[in-house]
């Protein structure tokens, strides 16, 4: 994994931002343009600038394809929160937790963070599958861009205790609705 950089923009679109079976799940609801995916590379380069972590690529470790993005994001209205969204291809292959266990070390270790939530749609059984093996805790709901979200929660200790589960599958994407922005 590296941080996203603006020249990821094709990449990510045509992983991400094209795919309706990603993006359904996303604060658009629907499959978007390249200007989107630029502008969305944008964010994250701004978001890496400003806070010194952010979204990172995620790439296939033998061919180097771009899989997707996972990262993440500091939210003014509710904290840190971790996102992802992959390529119809790379689900169900331990991906997501893979990334996702990346980036909540990065919060509890390196950044000391007290604590990092993650927003998923109700339906989005995969996503909420992969938040569980990796310690979240559901933790309310939030009212965002019209939607109702439900808000998982990860602290050091129940991210420490599920470190042994295996990750047997992986999701489109979660981070449903961005809080604050788009995703």
């Amino acid at each position: 994994m590296e941080p996203i950089r603006r020249e990821d923009s094709e990449d990510l679109f045509e992983a991400v931002v094209s795919q309706d079976s990603v993006m359904r799940w996303l604060a658009t609801g629907r499959a978007d343009s390249r200007s989107a995916a630029e502008a969305m590379c944008d964010e994250h380069v701004a978001h890496w600038a400003r806070y010194g972590y952010g979204d990172f690529a995620v790439r296939d470790a033998a061919t180097h394809a771009f899989l997707g993005r996972v990262g993440l994001r500091n939210r003014a209205r509710y904290g840190v929160d971790l996102g992802f969204a992959l390529h119809p291809q790379a689900q169900g292959r331990g991906i997501a937790s893979e990334a996702g266990r990346a980036c909540l070390d990065l919060a509890f270790g390196r950044l000391s963070l007290p604590v990092v939530f993650a927003f998923v749609l109700p339906g989005n059984t995969a996503s909420i599958a992969v938040l569980r093996r990796l310690g979240a805790q559901a933790d309310g709901t939030v009212q965002s861009s019209g939607l109702h979200c439900l808000r998982y929660r990860f602290d050091p200790a129940a991210v420490a205790a599920a470190e042994h589960v295996v990750d047997d599958g992986g999701a489109a994407g979660s981070r449903a609705v961005s809080p604050d922005s788009q995703p």
